[in-house]
C-alpha cells in the first residue's frame, strides 16, 4: 500500500499525462476538419447526382451582376461563377464553394475558441459541438447556399471580434470590417448579426475587454465586479437555463417523462456545455 502522498503524486502525474494526450489530439482538429470536408467533396463529385433545389437555383444565375431574381446578395453567385469557370462542371461548381466555406467556418471557430481560452482543447470542443446541430452538420451538406456563406461570415465575425479584444490593432479592425462586408454580401439579414454584436458590446462595454469574458480562469468574483447590470442579468439567465437543462437531462436519464423535440437542445448543445463546465469545475 503506497503512502497517501505518493498516491496523490501518481494521480497528479496521471492527470497531466491525460491532459497532454488530449491536447495532442485536439491540436490535430484543423487537419481533421480539412480531411473531413475533403472526403465529403470527393464523395459528392464521384456520385455526381443531379443538383439539389438550392444548387440548381444557381444555373443561369452566375452572370456578373449586382442582383439576381432570388432576392439574395450576389457574393455566393460570384463564387459559383469562379468555380464554374475553373471546373466547367455544375456539380463541382456548386459543391466546391459549399464545402470550402464550411471548412473555413469550422477552422475560424476553432481558432477563435483556441485564442480566447488559450487551449486547443476548447477549440476542438467548439468544433465538436457543431455535430450536435443538424442544420449545420447535415442540412448544409445537402441543401442551402447563401446561408452557408452567411454562416461562414458569422464565424469570421466572431473570430474578428476575438482578435479585436485580444490584440486591438489595425489588422484586427480591418479583418472585422472584411467579415462584416462578406456577411452583408451573403445575406441581407446578416444585419441582425451585426446589430446583435453592437448590443452585446454595449451591454458589456464597461468590462475588461479580455480577461472576464475570454479567460475561463478568471474568478467569478472578478466577473461580478466588472460586468454591467445588464450583463449580470444575462449571466443569471444563463445559470438558470443551465440548471433547467441539467435537471431535465437528469429526469430523462431516470426515465421520468418522454423525450420530446424540445429536449434535443438540452441534451446536445446547452446540456453538454453545462455538463462539461460542471465536470471542469469538479476537476479543479
Amino acid at each position: 500500500m503506497k503512502p497517501e502522498k505518493e498516491q496523490l503524486k501518481d494521480a497528479v502525474t496521471a492527470g497531466h499525462s491525460s491532459g497532454h494526450w488530449m491536447e495532442k489530439w485536439a491540436a490535430l482538429t484543423p487537419w481533421l476538419v480539412i480531411c473531413y470536408f475533403g472526403v465529403q467533396l470527393c464523395v459528392r463529385l464521384v456520385i455526381a447526382s443531379p443538383l439539389e433545389v438550392d444548387d440548381a437555383e444557381m444555373v443561369g444565375q452566375i452572370d456578373w451582376a449586382l442582383g439576381y431574381p432570388n432576392s439574395h446578395p450576389p457574393l455566393y453567385h460570384w463564387l459559383v461563377r469562379l468555380c464554374y469557370d475553373l471546373f466547367h462542371s455544375w456539380p463541382a461548381a456548386t459543391a466546391f464553394p459549399k464545402y470550402a466555406l464550411l471548412a473555413v467556418a469550422y477552422l475560424l471557430v476553432y481558432h477563435a475558441a483556441r485564442r480566447a481560452s488559450g487551449s486547443v482543447i476548447t477549440g476542438a470542443v467548439a468544433v465538436a459541438f457543431f455535430f450536435f446541430i443538424p442544420v449545420v452538420c447535415w442540412k448544409t451538406q445537402t441543401k442551402l447556399t447563401h446561408s452557408i456563406l452567411g454562416f461562414t461570415a458569422t464565424a469570421a465575425l466572431l473570430h474578428a471580434v476575438v482578435c479585436v479584444l485580444l490584440r486591438p490593432g489595425w489588422k484586427a479592425f480591418v479583418w472585422l470590417g472584411i467579415a462584416a462586408t462578406i456577411g452583408l454580401l451573403a445575406k441581407y439579414n446578416f444585419l441582425v448579426v451585426l446589430l446583435s454584436g453592437v448590443i452585446a458590446a454595449l451591454v458589456v462595454g464597461d468590462a475588461d475587454p479580455a480577461a472576464p469574458y475570454l479567460d475561463s480562469r478568471t474568478s467569478t468574483t472578478d466577473n461580478r465586479k466588472s460586468v454591467s447590470p445588464a450583463g449580470r442579468g444575462r449571466s443569471a439567465w444563463v445559470a438558470s437555463q443551465g440548471r433547467f437543462d441539467l435537471g431535465r437531462a437528469d429526469q430523462l436519464v431516470r426515465g421520468d417523462g418522454h423525450l420530446g423535440g424540445a429536449d434535443v437542445s438540452c441534451l446536445s448543445r446547452r446540456g453538454l456545455h453545462f455538463s462539461w463546465r460542471a465536470s471542469g469545475s469538479r476537476n479543479r
